[in-house]
Formats: structure tokens, sequence, C-alpha cells
């Protein structure tokens, strides 16, 4: 009989959690940026506001996101032994460093996000 590790069911779980957590995501920056063109049209300084609010809330959750992906990369390094192959090594590796450098750009991004008050400048969740 196969043996499945119930650990990487939980975490394909908490991923599933995950995605509808980005497609809620969706929405919420589709208002805003349905609150931001509105402000454009009406320069409503309260509508400013609001879509700005959203957009820190979503940086907030994406990074809270990043970080759990992080732990899972540095779980999944701290868990290789020697008897892999060099590619997948290398590739687990890889992943961390992807990983830390999300990490890096979203926090770069939440800085933007809460010191750019004043300015109408937008910064994109690419």
């Amino acid at each position: 009989m196969i043996k499945i590790p119930t650990d990487e069911i939980s975490r394909l779980h908490r991923e599933d959690f995950i995605w509808l957590i980005y497609f809620f995501i969706i929405g919420y920056n589709l208002y805003s940026n349905y609150l931001e063109e509105t402000y454009i049209k009406t320069k409503d300084k309260y509508i400013r506001k609001k879509y700005k609010r959203i957009n820190k809330k979503v940086l907030i959750v994406v990074f809270i996101i990043y970080l759990y992906f992080l732990i899972v990369s540095y779980d999944k390094c701290k868990e290789l032994n020697n008897n892999l192959n060099t590619k997948r090594i290398i590739n687990t590796y890889l992943s961390l460093l992807v990983s830390i450098l999300f990490i890096i750009a979203g926090a770069i991004s939440i800085y933007i996000a809460f010191s750019s008050e004043l300015i109408d400048d937008e910064i994109g969740i690419n």
C-alpha cells in the first residue's frame, strides 16, 4: 500500500484556501480600480482614501501569503538530503530564493503604499 504523506495533503489544503483568498483579492482589486477611476473623475478625497486603504489591505494580505510560501520553501530546503540529484537540490534552493525576493518586493510595496499618502501614483501588484 502506498503511504500518502499527511503533511503534504495538509499543505495542499492550505494552498487551496490561499487560492480562494486570491479569488477574493481579485474582486477587491476590481472594486479598488473602480473607486480609483471614480476618484480620477470626481477628485473626491474620501473615494481616494477608500481605494488606497483597500490597496494597503491587499498588499498586507499578499505579503502574509508570501511569508507562508517562504516558510514552505525554507522547510523544503531543510528536508533535503544528499541522496537527491543535484538538479532537484538547486531547484529547491532557487524556489527559496524566489520566495525571499517576493518578500523583499512585498515589503517594498507596502513601504511605498504607506509612505506615499500624498502621491497620486499607484503601485501595482505584478
